[in-house]
Order: structure tokens, then C-alpha cells, then sequence
């Protein structure tokens, strides 16, 4: 219906004009229909066209929220072979950009058989009134078909290389935000600098030549329909008959929609279905990963009597990835801890004993034997995953607050005078990965929801290394001896003091069970349990023969996320969950210089001076085609000739009339459509051209804002609030605002063309403009206010879902050992439903806003056409034909101008956001000109300190207060106290990243006067929390290649790895995966102490 719709005006502009012939048949009253016929058949395609729109909107938002869901409830159940070969990065930039493509793709799926339909009906109509002179035309419109599907098929590689290079980007992102301060620390940001400068670098050229491809494929939208009425005119007129003013612009009306549909919604179509096609086949990649076994999730209801709870494992032998064919992880283990024992697991480094208890989990795939676990689990893991919320959130975890259980687990887990030194207690926001506690604090918090969680079985990995000795012996008397006495306990430990408490040792080296027995059995047996722990770095899983393998817990808990809805906050009536800071989200216009700014950042000014002068060039040669037919009166003298010698035959006399004369005319109405289609297609290539680079430069700007930023931006900002700049908005910036503002600027300057030749031909049209005019800028302000708010509320609603993700791949292990998948899905829907809430407003006021634009636009073209018939006596068929054919085109021209004024706009808030990450505070600079040390400096290395203070902020309390202290030269220095003490803030303050108060020397030389990279580069640290990062061991060891292999191979011999690496495959090129997971903490530290 809606397509019939379509035609029907141009058939009924064709019997219009007929009542402007001189010897017209045609009565006043008739005309009177046809003109408001024409504006009925505008308002009824508005009533239908948009309802339709609006439920294929709907149906792709749909679509996206499953995906999502889908996506996210995949992650929840992916092995850990499966998170080694998908970093979070990559996951991130699926759930962006890959799932938003199914929006843009509802819309459009249509049109692919609508518009060839169209264009059948519209063939067969000029059939019966030009005969088969439209074959020319019609050619050249079929023409385009096969050059779209090969662009399509272009853009679709190109898309999909584009995504592999985006993921690399995002995952890169990711692991910096994860590893910042290690990159200031070892003044890192240069090389991850040019880093993800060259994966950017990569990724450009492939959205260069994706733009490219979708400029020339929409270029023939502007001008096909004048081309193809040339060609059709020219073949009717070589075919020796008369055109008249009616059966031109009948022609020209009836191939708009078929050029708009065609040339425009079409191909958009094939691109749309091309990038969905891609973005499914990422998603089922993605959806098809290897998943991690189910086990059945034990209720409260269900729990196994105290008597029945055990742990064991018989002739257990495991490995992360069964098809590699590396030694095994774990070799014939078997172990049984039934109620009230406690066995303590020791060994060296990397001996699995970590990779023993994710084993219990279900974790580390088996390849032979088994394991059971009978009872509900909890696990405290070496590296604790604190996600950002209060300290009371993270130990509830999502259960029913009970007061005395809660009192018992901070009493056992040593919490009770730290939360009273802090401000808040346990209402104290910890922030992203717990950075505002120390190591100490974290472990006793991941602890303390063990205990709270009332599991029938204990899996505690090496608890005891970030605290204090006296803590240690509390946790261990109070805790592990004393709440869990009763309970089924397995802790692994170098705490060797803490052995006799054990009623069973497990003795284990290179994954095999080299002993087990009783303290005494084992002492009795000569062995030295002190030989057993060293080196007594921290350690984790058992190292495999490779490096690119598996997923290791330990970087799985490094929260990315703001935990912090009510779901997963006490349901204790009297306790009000603390708020974690949101986002700021801009109000107000969007000011022009943001506008030239963005462009200046892709071109300069002469280059906007250029893109300019191409586009309104390309929009006059548009009017000059319609014009040039319009009133080109010799042209219908010379076809008047021609159709006179054609009625008397060959043996006509009239002859004083040139054929050439016929020619000039043809020639020059080819010169201007030709010209018309090559201007519009330089036009659309500068621009794309123009906008990439923006994009280009304006990521550029950010990252090296970011990354230049002091600690505490990143201790405010989750990362999935950063990530969500680099990977939502920065693929907004690649992908839709280049066509947005092409197609804007296309149809903005064709409407205005179109209302001033309609003002031009008939002035009494005026009179409608003028209030209809008033209307619309009355709509559009009233529309851009809040369709500009929504979509910044929008913007900032998909940061939470993101971190959201994050977290929950990174804290994965211990989610799957509480069985709280179902809190934690929970909380995506929560997060899912504030973003689709605001999209779904989006999309209403969007919708609401098109359809009252084509209201307008159908009162427009009534206007046009009754007020033509009503100064019929003063017009010319000609010109009257050219301003209602083209005021035709306004009804899908001029709604989708404003449409993408407005879709430029929202876009713009993504540079705004990104803008706002290009101007973020720095910190001090790397080097000072005027006050570099001298290169030996400091050649002994006295640290003095005097009235030494440090807060991180500035409404906080001191973390140091007036210290004052001397540290001679070669002075090995032990820094003690208890844990929340400021032990790590002393690194922090030595290291300044956050300035301190006071004066600390070294040398003499004052370290705040100066540059950071200057003093960095002179520090060597091994971080509390040991961090590598994607690449090779080479590339971690010495990232700026300034040493040899034999170096590198001697100081791996220092740390005792030298052996570990080169029993990996590709030895010192030997790949080292996101967070160096497939490396055990220990060996994580060893690598840092080696660097």
C-alpha cells in the first residue's frame, strides 16, 4: 500500500499539468482534485510509513537486548581454554559494536525486496507513456545493482577486518587500564603509545577503505535520477518523437522514489545486511566457545548433612588445554578432606597448587581421574577480586544481611579496627580492583565473605601472604582453627609456622603428589618443610609447556566494574548502600566550535574551505538539471520542428531549424548532469575522507590524554566507564557520524534548494512556507532538547553494563565457585533495562519527530500544488512541473535531512564525550627541560625525607603524616607495620603518582622538581600485585630492546625462570597472554623482579 502510494502523486502531477496547456481539456475543478489528490496520497503515506518504521525499530532493539543477554550468559560458562583465546577487550567490542549492528538492520531488511518491487511497478507505468525509451534509463538503474553487491561484498571484508583490528585495539585498551600504574612506574607510555598507535593505524586504513566504499556506493543516490532521465529523454528524442512539459516531469517524478529507493535505501540495505551477516557470524563465534562443565547449583534447602561434606580427588590428572599435548598440569593427585579436617597444601612455585584447587572447582578441565566436592563452596583466591562498592557489599555478595554471622566474619578475618580508622566503617566505597585498600585489606575482605557465605567447604589460597605476621597467626587461630574448625578446609600456604595445626599435608611439586601425611608422619620422614616454600615468592597455577593457552584466575579478579545495585547491596533494612560516583553527563547545546573543531581536527581550514565549495557546487548543478528543462525554450522549438517533419514525412521542406541546434542543448543538459554526478561524488569522498581522519586524530588526542592522566582519574573512573570512549563511541566516530553528516549535508542543501525554486516559481507559496516554517523550527527546538539529553543519558547508561561484563569475566572463578551466576545475570538485566529504557525513548521521540517533519512536508506540497492551480493563469507548465515534481521528493528528502541534523547532533555527543577525555588534567611532566639530573644520578641512593605527607585526596584524611626519615647509601631497609598502615603508600610517594606534601630528596636532589620520567626511570620496582602484559617474554623482560639475549637469559637465571622458559616452545618469543595469566603469580613476580 505504501508503494502504491509512492507512484500515484507523479501519475496525478502528470494530468496537473495538463491543465497549464494552452488547449487544455482539462477543468479548473479537476485540477482542483488532482492538486489536493497529490496532497492526500502525501498524508496517508506519512500515517502508514512510520507506524512501520517504528516496529522495526523496536524489533532491532530486540533483537540487541537478546544478543546481549545471550552474550553475557555465554560468559558466565566459558571455560578457561576458552577466556585464553578471548580477551575481555575483545568480548567488550562484541557486545558495542557487533550487537548494536542489529538497530540499523531491522530498519532496512525490507527495503532489499521492496525497492526492486517498486521499481518494477514504476517501469511498467513508463513503459506505457515513453515505450521502450526507459530501456536506457532502466539499464543504467540495473547497472547499479551489480556495482552495490560488489561494494557490499567489499565493505563487508573490510568490516570484518576492521572488527579483528578493533578487538586488538579494545583488548590493548583494556589491559592498559588494567595495568596503568605499572606502565607509569616503569615510564611505559611511550611504547603502549606507538602500541596502539600502530593497531590504530591498522584499523584506519581499513575504516578509510570501508568509508571509501560506502561514498561511491551512496554518491549515485544524489544525482541517478537526473542521469537516468537524461538517458531516458535522450533515447525518446533520438527516437524521433516530442517530448511535452507533462510527460517529462511525470517521468522525473516517478523515478525519485525508485532513485531514493534504489540508490539510497537500497545499497544501505545490502550494506546494513552485509554488517549484520558479519556481526552474527562474530556473535556465533563468540556463542560457540568451549563452555565450562555445568555443576548443579546446591540450595540452602538441598545442603548435604555437616557429616556428609567433603573434598577429594582421585588419581586426578589435569591440563588448561587437553588438545595441546603440554605436560600436564596436575598428575595422578588424589586427596580426601572430610568434616572438621584441615589439610594445608605447600610446595615451590609453580608446583599447582593453585591449579589444584580450581581442579576441585571444576575449573581446570580433567584428563583423566576425578574430583567431588559434596557441599555448597566457598573460595578465597590468592589475588582477591574486590569489585567497586562498600566493604560490606563485597562480603554480603548478594546474601541476606544477618547481624552476628556478619560480626563473626570481620571479628575471624581481622577487619574489626581497620573499619573503625576508616571515615565511613563498612560503608566505605573501595573502588575499582579495591584500590583503596591495601593488599592486606583485600585479602581479609575476600576471606570474610568466605566466611560469611556459611559454605559446607573451605578452598583459602594462600591467604596469609598479604598480611602481617600477627594478623596471620589471628586469622589462623580465630578463623581457619577456630569458625571453620568444624568444616571441610583445604588452605594453601608458605606460612610453614602454621603446619602443626594441620591434620593433613599435601606435599606437592611439578603437579605431583610428592607426599601426604600428618605433620608428624611427614617430620618423621626427615622432611624440611622450609626447602619446600622457596623461593617464598607468591605463587599460583602450574606453568604449561605454552604460553597462549589458557585463562588462570589470577587476572580474573581484577574488578572493572560498579557492582552496586540493590541486588547486590544487604537487604538490612536500617543499611543504606553508598552510591558509587556517576558519570557526568553534559547539558545544554552543543556549541558550534565543537562542531569546527572536529572538523579542523580532520582537515584544516582550507580543507573545510574545499569540502565546502564541493557541496554547494554539487547542489546547483542538482537545481541547473530540473532548471535547464524546466525553461529551455530553444529545445522545444527544435522538438516542436522534429515532430512537424515527422507528420509530412520525408518530404518535408522544413529544414531552416539546425539539427545541431537539437545537440547544443542535449550536450549541455550532459554537462551538467555529468558534472552534477562527479561533484557529488568528490563531495561524498571528501567528506568521509574529512571525518575518518577526525576520528582518527581525535582517538589519538584521547588516548594520549588518558594515558598522561594521574592515578586518581583511574581510581574514579571504572575502566568500563574509559573503555566504553575507546570502543562505543570511538566506532560511532568511525562508522555512522561519516554518513550521517554526508547525508545531511546532501539533503539539507537539496531541501533548501527545492523550497527556494518553489518560492521562486510561485511567490503565493510563501504564504504557506512562512507559518509552516515557524512549526517546524518550533519542532525542532523543542526536539534536540531532549533528544540530545536522551541520548547523553543514553551514552552514559551503557558504561555500567559494560563494566558490569568486565568484572564478571575478571571475578569469574569466584562467582562460579559461590554459585551467584544468578545474582550476577540479575544484575545485567538491571543495568540492560536503564540503557534499553533510555534507547527505547530514543527511538519514540526520534520516530515522534519524523512523522510530524513528513506532516509538514505533505501540508507543503498541498500548499504547493493548490496554490499553483489557483495562479495558473501567471505560471508556466514548465516551471510548475519542476517545482511540484521536486517539492515530491521532500516527503522522504526532507524528514530524513532533519532526521540526520538531529542523528548528527546525538553523534556529536560522542565527541563531546571523547573531547572531554582530550582534556583531562595531566599529571607533572616527564622531563623538565633546565632540570634533568646527570645520568649517574643517583649515584648512592640516599633517600631523605622531612615533614613527608601524603592524602590522595584533597577532602580525604592522611595516609602519611610528617614523616621524616634517612636511608643511606646501600642501605637494605625493611619497611614493616600493620597492614592498612601506608606501607605501599610510601612507594606511591617515592615514585609520585600522587604528589606528596613536604620535601623528599635523593641525593640531595628534590624529586618533585623533577620530570616524572626522570625519576621513574631510576626506580626499579617488583609491584605487590605483579602484572605482564600481551606480547612476548622478550617483550615484558626489555620492552625498549635494549639488551641482548644473553642478558635476558642471565638475569632468568637469577630469578630461577631461565629453565621454565625454555621448556616453552618459542622460548624467549614464547606468547604471554592478557594479564600474563598463563603464568603463576609467583612466576608473574619473578618475571618483574627479572625486569
Amino acid at each position: 500500500l505504501q508503494e502504491t502510494l509512492y507512484v500515484t502523486p507523479p501519475i496525478l502531477l502528470g494530468l496537473l499539468l495538463r491543465y497549464f496547456q494552452n488547449d487544455s481539456d482539462v477543468t479548473t475543478q479537476e485540477a482542483y482534485l488532482y492538486a489536493m489528490g497529490i496532497g492526500l496520497c502525501s498524508f496517508l503515506v506519512t500515517f502508514i510509513h512510520h507506524p512501520v518504521c517504528f516496529v522495526c525499530t523496536r524489533l532491532g532493539m530486540w533483537l540487541r537486548i537478546s544478543a546481549g543477554t545471550l552474550m553475557y550468559r555465554k560468559s558466565l560458562r566459558l571455560s578457561s581454554s576458552s577466556l585464553a583465546h578471548m580477551s575481555v577487550g575483545n568480548i567488550i567490542n562484541r557486545m558495542t559494536n557487533d550487537v548494536t549492528r542489529y538497530d540499523m538492520f531491522t530498519q532496512f531488511i525490507h527495503v532489499i525486496w521492496l525497492a526492486p518491487l517498486e521499481m518494477l511497478i514504476v517501469m511498467g507505468i513508463l513503459w506505457s507513456k515513453l515505450g521502450p525509451s526507459i530501456l536506457a534509463g532502466l539499464a543504467l538503474l540495473l547497472l547499479l545493482i551489480p556495482l552495490q553487491g560488489v561494494l557490499a561484498k567489499l565493505f563487508s571484508v573490510l568490516r570484518r577486518k576492521t572488527a579483528k583490528h578493533s578487538d586488538a585495539r579494545v583488548s590493548i585498551m583494556s589491559e592498559i587500564l588494567t595495568g596503568v600504574r605499572i606502565i607509569k612506574m616503569y615510564c611505559w607510555e611511550k611504547p603502549f603509545g606507538k602500541l596502539v598507535a600502530d593497531v590504530r593505524q591498522r584499523e584506519s586504513k581499513r575504516v578509510y577503505g570501508a568509508n571509501y566504499c560506502r561514498a561511491i556506493s551512496t554518491a549515485p543516490a544524489f544525482s541517478a535520477a537526473k542521469l537516468v532521465a537524461f538517458f531516458t529523454f535522450l533515447s525518446f528524442i533520438l527516437d524521433g518523437r516530442m517530448l511535452t512539459t507533462d510527460l517529462v516531469f511525470t517521468t522525473i517524478a516517478l523515478y525519485n522514489p525508485v532513485r531514493v529507493m534504489m540508490t539510497l535505501y537500497w545499497p544501505w540495505g545490502i550494506q546494513q545486511l552485509s554488517e549484520g551477516r558479519v556481526s552474527t557470524q562474530r556473535i556465533q563465534e563468540f556463542l560457540l566457545l568451549d563452555e565450562k562443565d555445568q555443576k548443579e547449583v546446591v540450595h540452602d534447602e538441598d545442603r548435604p548433612h555437616p557429616t556428609n561434606c567433603k573434598a577429594s580427588a582421585q588419581n586426578a590428572s589435569a591440563n588448561w588445554d587437553k588438545e595441546s599435548g603440554a605436560q600436564l598440569t596436575l598428575q595422578n593427585v588424589s586427596l580426601d578432606v572430610g568434616p572438621g579436617e584441615l589439610m594445608v597444601v605447600v610446595g615451590p612455585v609453580a608446583a599447582g597448587k593453585s591449579s589444584l584447587l580450581l581442579a576441585l572447582l571444576g575449573e581446570l578441565p580433567l584428563t583423566e581421574g576425578q574430583v567431588k566436592v559434596t557441599g555448597k563452596v566457598a573460595y578465597a583466591s590468592q589475588q582477591p577480586w574486590i569489585f567497586p562498592a562498600s566493604i560490606r557489599q563485597n562480603i554480603l555478595f548478594g546474601r541476606e544481611f544477618n547481624q552476628k554471622r556478619y560480626d563473626m566474619a570481620i571479628h575471624a578475618s581481622a577487619l574489626k579496627r581497620d573499619l573503625e580508622i576508616m571515615e565511613d566503617g563498612d560503608s566505605t566505597l573501595v573502588g575499582d580492583r579495591g584500590v583503596s585498600l591495601s593488599g592486606g585489606q583485600k585479602a581479609r575482605v575476600s576471606l570474610a565473605r568466605a566466611i560469611y557465605f556459611d559454605a559446607d567447604v573451605y578452598l583459602l589460597d594462600d591467604p596469609l601472604s598479604a598480611v602481617d605476621t600477627s594478623v596471620g597467626k589471628h586469622i589462623m587461630e580465630k578463623c581457619i582453627c577456630g569458625v571453620l574448625k568444624n568444616k571441610p578446609c583445604i588452605l594453601i600456604t608458605h606460612q610453614v609456622q602454621h603446619l602443626p595445626k594441620a591434620d593433613k599435608i599435601l606435599i606437592l611439586k611439578d603437579g605431583q603428589v610428592m607426599n601426604q601425611g600428618t605433620y608428624e608422619e611427614l617430620t618423621e620422614q626427615g622432611i624440611d618443610f622450609q626447602t619446600l616454600v622457596q623461593p617464598p615468592e607468591e605463587e599460583e597455577a602450574a606453568v604449561p609447556d605454552t604460553l597462549n593457552h589458557h585463562k588462570s584466575h589470577a587476572s580474573l579478579y581484577r574488578s572493572h566494574n560498579t557492582l552496586d545495585s540493590q541486588r547486590l547491596s544487604p537487604s538490612h533494612e536500617q543499611y543504606v548502600a553508598p552510591i558509587q560516583p556517576e558519570e557526568d553527563i553534559q547539558r545544554g547545546t552543543l556549541s558550534f566550535k565543537l562542531y569546527l573543531r572536529y572538523f579542523y581536527i580532520g582537515t584544516g581550514v582550507f580543507g573545510i574551505l574545499l569540502c565546502a565549495f564541493l557541496n554547494i557546487a554539487a547542489s546547483l548543478l542538482y537545481v541547473m538539471c530540473d532548471w535547464w528543462l524546466a525553461v529551455g525554450k530553444q529545445s522545444e522549438a527544435v522538438l516542436e520542428h522534429r515532430r512537424l517533419v515527422a507528420e509530412q514525412g520525408p518530404n518535408s521542406t522544413l529544414t531552416d531549424i539546425p539539427e545541431v541546434q537539437n545537440y547544443h542543448n542535449l550536450s549541455i543538459l550532459a554537462a551538467i548532469t555529468g558534472s552534477c554526478f562527479l561533484f557529488g561524488l568528490f563531495r561524498s569522498l571528501d567528506v568521509f575522507h574529512i571525518l575518518v581522519s577526525a576520528s582518527k586524530n581525535i582517538h589519538n588526542d584521547m588516548f594520549a590524554s588518558v594515558i598522561r592522566s594521574p592515578t586518581k582519574f583511574f581510581d574514579v573512573n571504572p575502566p568500563g566507564r574509559i573503555l566504553n570512549r575507546f570502543s562505543k563511541d570511538i566506532g560511532l566516530l568511525d562508522d555512522l557520524l561519516p554518513y550521517s553528516v554526508n547525508e545531511f549535508l546532501v539533503t539539507f542543501l537539496q531541501v533548501i534548494g527545492i523550497v527556494l525554486v518553489a518560492c521562486v516559481v510561485n511567490p503565493w507559496v510563501l504564504i504557506g512556507v512562512i507559518p509552516l516554517g515557524m512549526i517546524f523550527i518550533l519542532l525542532r527546538k523543542f526536539y534536540l532538547q531532549t533528544s540530545r539529553a536522551v541520548k547523553r543519558i543514553e551514552g552514559v547508561a551503557r558504561s555500567p553494563a559494560l563494566s558490569h561484563l568486565s568484572s564478571t569475566v575478571h571475578g569469574l572463578h569466584t562467582v562460579r565457585a559461590y554459585g551467584v551466576e544468578a545474582v550476577f545475570m540479575e544484575e545485567f538485566h538491571r543495568h540492560q533495562d536503564v540503557h534499553s529504557s533510555a534507547w527505547f525513548l530514543f527511538i519514540s521521540t526520534m520516530r515522534w519527530f519524523v512523522f510530524h517533519l513528513d506532516t509538514l512536508c505533505a501540508a507543503f506540497i498541498t500548499v504547493v500544488t493548490l496554490s499553483s492551480v489557483a495562479a495558473a493563469k501567471s505560471l508556466d507548465g514548465g516551471l510548475v512541473g519542476m517545482s511540484v515534481s521536486s517539492a515530491l521528493t521532500l516527503m522522504g528528502t526532507f524528514q530524513w535531512a532533519i532526521r540526520q541534523s538531529a542523528e548528527v547532533e546525538n553523534l556529536m555527543t560522542s565527541v563531546e564525550r571523547v573531547s572531554e577525555y582530550c582534556e583531562l588534567e595531566p599529571e607533572a611532566p616527564l622531563e623538565i627541560e633546565g632540570k634533568k639530573p646527570a645520568e649517574a644520578w643517583p649515584e648512592s641512593g640516599v633517600v631523605e625525607a622531612k615533614n613527608l605527607s601524603l592524602r590522595y585526596d584533597q577532602e580525604t584524611p592522611f595516609v602519611l603524616r610528617d614523616l621524616t626519615f634517612t636511608i643511606r647509601a646501600q642501605e637494605k631497609v625493611g619497611i614493616v607495620g600493620r597492614t592498612g598502615a601506608g606501607k605501599s603508600s610510601l612507594i606511591t610517594v617515592l615514585f609520585r603518582m600522587t604528589e606528596p606534601e613536604g620535601l623528599l630528596n635523593i641525593d640531595g636532589l628534590d624529586i618533585q622538581g623533577i620530570g616524572l620520567h626522570d625519576l621513574r626511570s631510576k626506580i626499579s620496582i617488583i609491584p605487590q600485585d605483579p602484572m605482564l602484559f600481551t606480547g612476548t617474554v622478550r617483550s615484558n623482560l626489555d620492552p625498549f630492546n635494549q639488551h641482548g639475549d644473553d642478558v635476558l637469559w642471565q638475569v632468568l637465571g637469577e630469578v630461577e625462570l631461565q629453565s621454565a622458559v625454555k621448556d616453552l616452545t618459542q622460548g624467549l618469543d614464547s606468547l604471554v597472554s592478557e594479564g600474563g595469566v598463563n603464568f603463576s603469580v609467583g612466576q608473574r613476580q619473578l618475571v618483574c623482579l627479572a625486569r
